[in-house]
């Protein structure tokens, strides 16, 4: 842990002295510096570090913009694509450096090379350590406001919904007003159908009736003829009865 990062003030600190003792020593203060790195890493993301491919980077949030979650996916995406770059070169470095160290050339020069990698070693982690820092304030900020959005899309559906059920209420209202009304007007044509029919049976008894009177005043008519003939034959027979008496009347007075 000699060759640590100080994370917070973003320092790159100078390598110690004991490095220079041995290329052992060397070795394992970068084996200390790789796993330092590996754990800010993964503690830095707030996952397991034996986590499968299928887990989620963050935990599952509504789905408010899609456009938002495929930006911050693909930023995701890019962040881990460079963190593995950095840590590949940052081996290379450290493989590098023990290789040299290991070997029976100028031990002077190799140390001094050793500490310039090691200080760019350093410097790399904490550049990507600062990084992956304001990612994850960039990102707390991104999931802050997206759940604000969420909350107001959340009372807004509640809203709807208490309107909604304010509407169906009214429509039940109504539609049980309508079967009333519809019941009503069931019994009234129910009743009128009833009279109809008695209007009917009365229509069909006058109309009997007058059948009857109209047959009998045609029986009536046919014989005002046969009447009218008699009258005729009444009054010329009193006609010739009449002037039969007035002639007799005259003879009777000659005769006198």
């Amino acid at each position: 842990a000699e060759a640590g990062v100080d994370v917070k003030n973003g320092s790159s600190p100078r390598p110690t002295a004991a490095l220079s003792q041995c290329p052992n020593h060397t070795s394992h203060c970068l084996d200390a510096v790789i796993k330092n790195l590996l754990l800010i890493f993964y503690f830095s993301r707030m996952i397991p570090l034996d986590r499968t491919p299928s887990q989620p980077f963050l935990p599952a949030i509504p789905n408010v913009s899609g456009s938002r979650v495929n930006s911050l996916e693909d930023r995701l995406s890019n962040q881990e694509r460079t963190t593995a770059v950095l840590l590949d070169q940052a081996f290379r470095i450290k493989d590098g450096v023990v290789s040299y160290l290991q070997g029976n050339k100028n031990f002077q020069q190799g140390e001094a090379a050793a500490h310039q990698l090691l200080e760019n070693h350093i410097q790399t982690i904490t550049s990507v350590v600062k990084k992956l820092s304001h990612d994850i304030e960039e990102l707390e900020r991104q999931i802050k406001a997206r759940d604000e959005v969420t909350s107001g899309t959340n009372f807004a559906v509640q809203s709807l919904d208490h309107k909604q059920m304010q509407g169906v209420g009214d429509l039940r209202g109504r539609v049980a007003r309508c079967d009333a009304s519809i019941a009503k007007l069931s019994g009234d044509i129910n009743i009128s159908r009833h009279e109809i029919s008695k209007l009917e049976k009365e229509i069909h008894a006058v109309q009997s009736s007058l059948d009857n009177y109209m047959n009998n005043i045609e029986m009536k008519v046919l014989r005002f003829p046969s009447i009218i003939a008699q009258i005729v034959c009444l009054k010329k027979n009193r006609s010739h009865q009449t002037n039969l008496i007035t002639f007799f009347g005259r003879v009777a007075i000659l005769v006198d």
